[in-house]
């Protein structure tokens, strides 16, 4: 697994990590040690880009959407 998969899957069932990514998303991703091209398709929420990455079409499923 990906350290972008194990994010995605990670905030999606642990509502701490996601309360934390919403007040502080970098520092989530940084630790998360996300390349700048995954860091990027996050902040975009870009799910096609984050569907490529992951190579899981269901990625929008996981309700994660960078906060504005």
């Amino acid at each position: 697994m990906s350290n972008l998969d194990g994010l995605l899957a990670k905030l999606s069932t642990d509502a701490e990590l996601k309360e934390q990514f919403l007040t502080d998303p970098e520092s989530v991703m940084d630790e998360a040690e996300l390349t700048d091209d995954e860091k990027a398709a996050m902040r975009d929420s870009d799910t096609d880009k984050l569907s490529d990455l992951t190579g899981d079409n269901q990625v929008y499923g996981k309700n994660v959407i960078y906060p504005n």
